[in-house]
């Protein structure tokens, strides 16, 4: 009976449920209509046409021919994307603002920024707010525009022809391409004459870099040098011919000519490339690279918590493992004819695996829930407490156990079951069906019960299963 509270119900292709302590599972109509749950998260939908899902902490993801349509929604933010005429997300700042953006492709463009709205149409007219990496963006065309980023403000006037920015540690002036120069009070400065072929500067030191003067005469000769004079570089006839040192890094590097043959080295690390053939990187505990202009991949790492291969050959094949002190994970992928992936944590292990396989990345799990079971020929899984399943022919034929529970279906032909104290047979979607339940037979003729229903395993407990 459809209504029984734990076990394997199954009549393919006109429902299939599954219902163990924790976890329910419904298809109906072969895999297109389907409903799981499992925890807090659940899933369902019309395949391929719509899917909804919800997950621990709220979130919520909705799919219409996905990925041509999909919709999320959180608690500190959502999106809206209908491909390629609309978009729309907001989100909350950390400080409680709330931030908007919307799209009607290509045309018009509004949000919310803080309770500050704004609208416009690209190329034509209108102010946004916190787009494009600037705090706030006004312009008529081409013909006039205002940017405000921090305190500094910048006007243009025939973009990009003539500007001029002021702040209150910033200023500069641009006469495209004729003459330029920007500078920031006691940081930096920079600037060109008759760009790209004249350009001169100071740059300022940051994170990565040294501060350092530079200039170029392009494309013949340009160079840089840090103010302290432990690091330089020199370029000759940009981009073929280029050489950098630099003493505090233990940095060496040459390229001569670009892109075909390069060398770098630098403490612990060293790279060499002869492009479009290979490229090998080899640093303390590992090594990376490809082959035939990234069409294969490699990498290695051996660390003293964890260790890491992989080895991919774009699109078609792929190959990773990865083991740390809380487990191990394994990924292969044959595209489009199969993959596998497991994973283990502690003594628990499970994974899953599937034929035909559409998407050729790693962790596709909203695009194989939308296809892959309309279209596969083979899934497997595994799962954490131990039951497995496995799905053939569009799950026309199911194979699946788990504690205390195993189930068999041979499409709408004959499907055998068993769970604790029952022990169950049909045959034509129930058109004859036996089962022993605590030591007695039942049968059903022509869905007509003779004796007690076997359906319905005795002694169920209140509330017990999924």
């Amino acid at each position: 009976r459809l209504g029984s509270r734990r076990g394997v119900d199954a009549a393919w292709p006109l429902f299939y449920r599954n219902a163990q302590p924790g976890r329910l599972e419904f298809e109906a109509l072969g895999p297109f209509v389907y409903y799981q749950r499992e925890g807090k998260a659940t899933a369902c939908g019309l395949r391929p046409f719509f899917t909804y899902e919800r997950g621990p902490g709220g979130r919520r993801l909705w799919g219409v021919l996905y990925p041509l349509a999909h919709f999320s929604q959180g608690d500190q933010c959502a999106r809206r994307f209908v491909f390629p005429f609309y978009f729309h997300y907001w989100r909350v700042r950390p400080n409680g603002e709330r931030v908007s953006a919307s799209v009607v492709f290509p045309l018009f463009w509004w949000g919310n920024d803080g309770g500050k709205k704004w609208f416009f149409v690209p190329f034509v007219y209108g102010k946004c707010r916190g787009l494009f990496g600037v705090d706030e963006l006004a312009y008529v065309g081409f013909l006039m525009s205002r940017v405000k980023s921090g305190p500094n403000v910048t006007h243009s006037i025939l973009w990009p022809f003539v500007s001029w920015t002021r702040g209150p540690e910033r200023w500069g002036i641009r006469i495209w391409p004729f003459f330029g120069y920007t500078t920031r009070k006691g940081r930096w400065w920079n600037g060109y004459i008759l760009w790209p072929f004249f350009t001169y500067g100071a740059r300022e030191a940051s994170e990565m870099k040294a501060a350092a003067k530079y200039f170029c005469f392009w494309p013949f000769f340009g160079y840089s040098r840090t103010r302290d004079g432990n690091a330089a570089s020199y370029s000759i006839l940009w981009p073929f011919f280029y050489f950098a040192w630099n003493k505090r890094a233990g940095m060496s590097e040459w390229r001569a000519p670009f892109p075909l043959l390069s060398h770098k080295t630098t403490k612990g690390v060293k790279k060499v490339m002869v492009w479009p053939f290979f490229s090998r990187r080899t640093f303390k505990g590992g090594s990376d690279g490809w082959f035939l202009a990234n069409l294969i991949r490699y990498s290695r790492l051996d660390g003293k918590r964890k260790k890491v291969r992989t080895f991919r050959v774009y699109p078609f094949f792929g190959r990773s493992w990865s083991a740390d002190p809380e487990g191990e994970r394994s990924f292969w992928l044959l595209w489009p004819l199969f993959r596998r992936r497991s994973y283990r944590k502690g003594d628990v292990r499970w994974g899953d695996a599937n034929s035909l396989q559409l998407a050729w990345f790693q962790n596709p799990e909203t695009f194989d829930r939308n296809w892959n079971a309309l279209f596969g020929l083979f899934e497997s899984e595994r799962r954490r407490d131990g039951s497995r399943a496995t799905r053939l022919l569009w799950r026309l034929l199911r194979f699946e156990h788990g504690p205390g529970w195993s189930h068999v279906q041979l499409g709408p032909l004959v499907s055998w079951q068993r769970a604790d104290g029952l022990t169950r047979v049909s045959v034509m979607l129930g058109l004859v069906e036996t089962g022993v339940g605590e030591g007695r037979r039942s049968w059903r003729l022509f869905y007509v019960p003779v004796g007690g229903s076997p359906s319905v395993p005795p002694r169920q407990e209140a509330g017990h299963g999924g």
